[in-house]
């Protein structure tokens, strides 16, 4: 008989702990899935810009060269990778973790890739500031040395 008795003094706290686990683990999920949503919604977001960027008209007037967007290859590993992550959020039998973890990478990649053309914008800008300044000091000289020629004339 008493095998058959139950030690509830044993098994209570045991129930505690496993329904705070299963609480713990509720939470995490629930953080999980707000991330994935947070992540869902810069794709879309990424998505927009790309798909702006790409039917925007590259003409010399805005200062676009014909290349700059269609054939960079950051912008084809943001297409390949926002695709990647869709069939991981479409396929509902990945395992959660694994979906958090590609979709975590995901995102740095993205923000790398962001980071890294944001760098190359600034650059690009740089460069035509640099040239745009120099032009004005060519124009400058010219201007300053057409005066100088002016007053020597004149003094003839």
């Amino acid at each position: 008989m008493k095998d058959k008795l139950i030690n509830w003094s044993e098994i209570i706290p045991g129930l505690y702990q496993a329904r705070k686990d299963v609480q713990d683990k509720g939470k995490y999920i629930s953080t999980l899935e707000n991330k994935l949503l947070e992540s869902e919604e810069q794709v879309k977001k990424l998505r927009c810009k790309i798909k702006s960027i790409s039917s925007r008209k590259n003409t010399p007037e805005q200062g676009n060269s014909l290349d700059q967007y269609n054939s960079d290859d950051n912008m084809v590993t943001i297409i390949e990778l926002t695709n990647a992550i869709d069939g991981f959020v479409d396929n509902s039998t990945t395992a959660r973790a694994i979906m958090a973890d590609q979709v975590k990478r995901a995102t740095r990649q993205i923000r790398r890739k962001e980071t890294t053309l944001q760098q190359d914008l600034l650059c690009e800008q740089r460069r035509r500031y640099d040239a745009e300044a120099e032009q004005d000091l060519a124009i400058t000289r010219r201007d300053l040395a057409e005066g100088a020629m002016d007053r020597v004339v004149a003094d003839l």
